[in-house]
């Protein structure tokens, strides 16, 4: 893991992981994407890595839907009223398990309004959030 964020100033990264979620990564989800799954081992490697002190902070983005609907976006209703998918509460809408947030990490839904704005000051010196890092998957429709 260290490879992969050679050069990365640790503490003023972030990690987004976004909808990794059961609908969205295991094969019987009713929204699965070909190729998530294959994708949770690396993930939660560098889950691992960044919950190591001072590497940087961790978000998990998700979706919950309205068991009616009614809160899905307009081009993705139909689909959803065929086979609902990431509802509230439901098993669908979990984060998958090896991905799960710990104490301190925040989770934003849908519809969240974020304003992410970190800093950090050391000896004097002050210093803003300079990357952003977000991993997941998109369906064909949302790329």
């Amino acid at each position: 893991m260290a490879q992969v964020m050679q050069g990365f100033e640790q503490t003023a990264t972030a990690l987004l992981v976004i909808d990794m979620q059961r609908d969205f990564v295991e094969p019987s989800g009713a929204l699965c994407v070909a190729g998530a799954a294959a994708t949770v081992p690396q993930l939660a490697r560098l889950l691992s890595w960044f919950r190591e002190p001072g590497r940087g902070a961790v978000f998990h983005v998700v979706r919950a839907y309205r068991a009616d609907g009614l809160d899905v976006e307009l081009a993705r209703r139909p689909a959803f009223w065929r086979r609902p998918a990431v509802v509230a509460g439901t098993r669908g809408a979990e984060i998958v398990p090896e991905l799960c947030p710990v104490a301190g990490e925040r989770v934003i839904r849908e519809g969240d309004f974020v304003t992410m704005d970190f800093g950090a000051s050391y000896q004097g010196y002050c210093s803003d959030m300079t990357r952003t890092v977000a991993v997941g998957f998109a369906t064909e429709e949302m790329q």
